[in-house]
């Protein structure tokens, strides 16, 4: 039952602009798209930054999860590109 305690906080890798907002995973993951163009990828139980790209440009909407072929990949807007990720094991190439 959720008790409503705060687990963890942590400053935003840029700065307090919010951008695109979080979405979490189902694996624990959850990333977040910043104003300045930091797209950011965290532990959802501890806060640990786990990868952050910058991508150059300001991020507007949310990040999204999608999977071709068994495989799973992130995916958001930056400025007036969209952007996509694999999200595989570590150790395990991203082949078919």
């Amino acid at each position: 039952m959720p008790t409503g305690k705060l687990v963890w906080e942590r400053e935003r890798i840029g700065n307090d602009g919010l951008g695109g907002g979080l979405m979490s995973t189902a694996g624990g993951l959850l990333f977040s798209g910043e104003w300045n163009g930091q797209f950011v990828a965290m532990d959802a139980k501890t806060g640990k930054i786990l990868w952050h790209f910058n991508t150059g440009q300001h991020i507007n909407a949310q990040p999204i999860t999608y999977s071709v072929d068994g495989k799973e990949y992130v995916s958001l807007a930056a400025g007036g590109d969209v952007l996509s990720f694999g999200l595989f094991e570590p150790g395990k190439a991203a082949t078919k």
